[in-house]
């Protein structure tokens, strides 16, 4: 889980309101305050009982993650191993508003928390008075983005979480002349150098072109690594990068192609700064690596 709820500062601000300013509406507004400041205590000292016994047996819990809407019990499991060691999580009041139901028996609140984690996040709720006592019946804990980094945080939201993973690219190695041609002896020879640099890598997936020349550089890495060989199209690198994205297993993915579609399946990836290469260049070596929300960094190297 994403949400760390933390300990509350004594010196926070809070703001009592009621729809009725009566003296039991601010009595009430006092023992919710009393009630929310014991149920984050309760988290950073981990103690589990008196964190749940603040909740309503039908209570829900909205994480910062956009999968966790926890009932008590789905989020009882979550919370049994984080409290056993008696730490639980810790947040600091900053400020808290707390509003009552002309009734009486009904309250709503939001507050301001910060931890050092996660910064300032905002929780807000529901209360009901069960037996004279109050009881959350929901707690909402997000963390508001400001407006200049919306846009980023919508990208990275649109593009999805994905497993990281590296990504060897290289090109084809020397070949010999013909419309669809295989490795000469220099190429044959590049090949097992790059195989010596990447001995010890065990190899996720590998792709090829589907040419006699990117084949033969591929397959050896496809062979060491007990996998069938790949066939993509060079003239679509996006689909490539989808479909390694895809794979969850994190394990390294390798890709032969050429000096004119290399640069391109890079750049596709998000590497803009890579440059364009000649003909006769066959020592390029591109390690990418993807973080999970599929940035690219660049390691390049020449064997």
């Amino acid at each position: 889980m994403k949400l760390k709820i933390m300990l509350l500062s004594c010196l926070a601000f809070v703001l009592v309101s009621a729809a009725s300013s009566s003296d039991g509406s601010r009595d009430e507004a006092a023992s919710i305050d009393a009630v929310l400041t014991d149920f984050h205590d309760a988290a950073a000292k981990g103690d589990f009982d008196r964190y749940f016994g603040h909740f309503t047996d039908d209570a829900i819990f909205f994480g910062t993650d956009p999968g966790e809407r926890w009932t008590v019990d789905e989020f009882k499991g979550y919370a049994k191993e984080p409290f056993a060691d008696g730490h639980g999580w810790t947040y600091h009041l900053r400020e808290r508003n707390i509003f009552v139901a002309p009734e009486g028996h009904t309250a709503w609140f939001d507050e301001i928390v910060e931890s050092d984690h996660y910064g300032k996040c905002r929780g807000t709720g529901s209360l009901i008075q069960q037996d004279g006592t109050w009881k959350i019946t929901q707690y909402n804990l997000v963390i508001p983005v400001p407006n200049d980094f919306a846009e980023q945080v919508v990208a990275a939201t649109k593009a999805g979480i994905h497993t990281p993973r590296t990504i060897v690219v290289v090109r084809h190695a020397e070949k010999v002349s013909g419309p669809d041609p295989v490795l000469s002896e220099t190429g044959k020879a590049r090949v097992l150098r790059l195989q010596l640099l990447f001995d010890e890598w065990e190899f996720g997936q590998v792709f090829s072109s589907d040419y006699n020349r990117t084949r033969e550089t591929a397959q050896p890495f496809a062979t060491h690594s007990k996998l069938e060989l790949k066939l993509y199209d060079p003239g679509d690198p996006h689909s490539l990068v989808e479909l390694m994205k895809s794979d969850d297993s994190g394990s390294p993915v390798f890709v032969a192609g050429h000096s004119n579609t290399v640069p391109a399946l890079l750049r596709a990836m998000g590497l803009d700064e890579v440059s364009d290469m000649s003909d006769r260049e066959y020592d390029h070596v591109f390690i990418v690596r993807l973080d999970e929300l599929g940035r690219a960094s660049l390691t390049h190297l020449r064997f």
